[in-house]
């Protein structure tokens, strides 16, 4: 008996419309990913890697094929699909305990499972000392666990990085 497959890329592809110009931003793509399995998509800047993050996440659909999670078509966001983006989208006006909780509070998550959960991120991405410190109080790299920590609360099926330690690279 063979795995069940989390997510199948099936002939997916993302053209643009540039003025007089179809630019295809990524060609074909045929992928499946098993539960447990780390990917790692690489490539040259402007080859599509974020365009297919953006396909699989649900920001936008594809020009052609089609992408299955748990073999339901993706079509729009949802909490299924966690996002950790290069740039944290992190409010710095609430405290990181605040940032993480935002997600689960909009999903009505009773509080005390909420700060139950917000404790357990925030120990797991090792900012249990920086709960109530506001976001622009934090280094670059701790904004970006705390952006982590905010996506692996609502427990996603899958967790889709885009360059999420790139920026703080040499």
């Amino acid at each position: 008996m063979s795995e069940q497959v989390l997510l199948d890329i099936q002939n997916v592809s993302m053209n643009y419309q540039n003025h007089k110009q179809n630019i295809a931003a990524l060609g074909e793509v045929n992928l499946k990913i098993y539960p447990g399995e780390f990917v790692c998509v690489m490539g040259p800047s402007g080859c599509g890697k974020s365009t297919l993050l953006n396909i699989l996440a649900g920001f936008m659909a594809p020009t052609t094929g089609q992408v299955l999670l748990n073999d339901q078509p993706i079509k729009g966001t949802d909490a299924q699909r966690g996002v950790v983006f290069q740039t944290p989208p992190l409010y710095d006006w609430y405290t990181v305990r605040q940032n993480i909780a935002f997600g689960p509070k909009m999903n009505h998550v009773p509080k005390e499972q909420v700060d139950a959960d917000v404790d357990k991120y925030l120990a797991a991405v090792g900012l249990s000392e920086f709960g109530d410190k506001r976001i622009y109080e934090l280094s670059g790299g701790m904004r970006q666990r705390a952006n982590i920590a905010s996506s692996l609360i609502n427990n996603p099926d899958i967790l889709l990085m885009d360059e999420p330690l790139g920026r703080w690279m040499p």
